[in-house]
């Protein structure tokens, strides 16, 4: 009973290790855009629980984007946190029902595109339909 216990955190280990490095499975590949198209410079950091993507500056009309392979248990997740001016707002960019509302296949990947306008923050699957999803306020 105790190989078996053993056995099984070593397999759940191996398969919680994934990282944006480190795919352990073929799932499909993500990327998250996040398109500024406020005036002036947008101001954003975004991370997992295991990855730090770093501070980045956004002038109007430039993107940041990353890729990654959801883990074995579909509990991805990115968060960001955005300055613009005086304004702040951190929400989760990327999670499971995110993916499955709003983001849409596209042959081996998905992808989920966030426009930061000065009502808020938008989101697409295929940059053709927009929707509000979280306000600067």
């Amino acid at each position: 009973m105790v190989r078996f216990s053993l056995l099984l955190l070593l397999i759940l280990t191996f398969l919680s290790g994934h990282t944006l490095s480190n795919p352990i499975i073929s799932s499909p590949i993500t990327w998250v855009h996040i398109i500024s198209r406020v005036p002036k410079e947008l101001r954003l950091r975004c991370q997992s629980a295991d990855d730090d993507l770093g501070n980045h500056m956004l002038p109007t009309g430039a993107e940041f984007k990353w890729k990654f392979r959801i883990n074995f248990f579909e509990t991805t997740l990115f968060f960001c946190h955005f300055y613009w001016g005086s304004k702040d707002k951190s929400f989760v960019t990327y999670d499971k029902n995110i993916d499955l509302k709003y983001c849409r296949e596209k042959s081996d990947q998905y992808n989920c595109y966030w426009e930061a306008r000065p009502d808020g923050f938008y989101i697409s699957g295929d940059q053709k339909s927009w929707k509000l999803l979280n306000k600067w306020t």
